[in-house]
This record gives C-alpha cells, structure tokens and sequence, in this order.
C-alpha cells in the first residue's frame, strides 16, 4: 500500500537532525516515537521537514522551519511534532509539503497555504497577490484566494 496506507494507525517515527542554533541541535541516528493520540490518518515531508494529520482533521508539523513552512507564526524549525493552532477548529484532509510551503485541503474543499510563495507554484503566487498577499513568506496558514 502507499505511504498514508503504512502510515494510518500504525506508529509514527521521527529522525532529528540539526546545526547549532536551528532549535534541532541534537541528532538521533534511531527513529524517535512521536505520540499518535489521536490516530495519525496522513503524512507528508518537505525539505528537512514533516507533516501529520490526525483522525480528527489536526495538523502537526516539525522539522525545518525557517520559512514559515511548519506554519506557527514564526520562522523557527521545531524538534517535535507542534500542532499547528491557526488551523484548530477547521478539518483537515491531507497535505502535501513542498520545500518551502505546505498546501491544506480542507474537509470542505477550500486550500490553504503556508511558507515562502517566491518557491511555490505561479498560480499560488498569483492568487496571493489577488488576495492581497505579498512575496514575504506566510508564517500561518491562510486560504488561497481565486481557486473557488
């Protein structure tokens, strides 16, 4: 089966690797658990970082964070799995992480986005500058305007 088959209710692991000063400074060279309560349903990797959805639709994201791509309002990476506050309250689908960004869809269909636009697909960049957006890296997750 795929990734998110193997994935679903079976235990998640995490490798952590990091320079000094990236908040990831120590390295486990043997998976690290990560708590999966509620049952991880998807998960998705970027560049140097990583994407869990839950059953009830929570995002959880950790790893390199230095353009807002984890999406918890800064530009810091995380060592452990930190729930992403912006989107609580709203059902999550799926991911999908690029190098600098993640992309949410959401149970009702709508697509959100988070981290650095420059490195995102035309069509994004485009339709956050419709919105009002700017080049500068999205630190929380927001809706993308234009792809109704």
């Amino acid at each position: 089966g795929s990734v998110e088959e193997q994935a679903a209710g079976s235990a998640v692991h995490n490798w952590r690797v990091g320079t000094e000063g990236d908040g990831l400074a120590d390295l486990s060279l043997m998976p690290v658990p990560v708590p999966t309560r509620p049952r991880v349903v998807h998960v998705c990797a970027g560049y140097e970082f990583s994407c869990v959805i839950d059953e009830e639709g929570g995002v959880w994201t950790c790893g390199l964070g230095t353009a807002g791509q984890l999406g918890h309002g800064v530009r810091r990476s995380e060592g452990y799995p930190r729930r992403v506050d912006a989107l609580s309250g709203l059902r999550v689908r799926s991911a999908a992480c690029g190098e600098y960004h993640t992309l949410f869809v959401l149970e009702d269909g709508s697509l959100w986005a988070c981290g650095e636009p420059l490195r995102v697909a035309a069509r994004f960049v485009i339709a956050l500058e419709r919105g009002g957006g700017t080049s500068c890296p999205e630190l929380l997750p927001r809706p993308v305007p234009g792809l109704e």
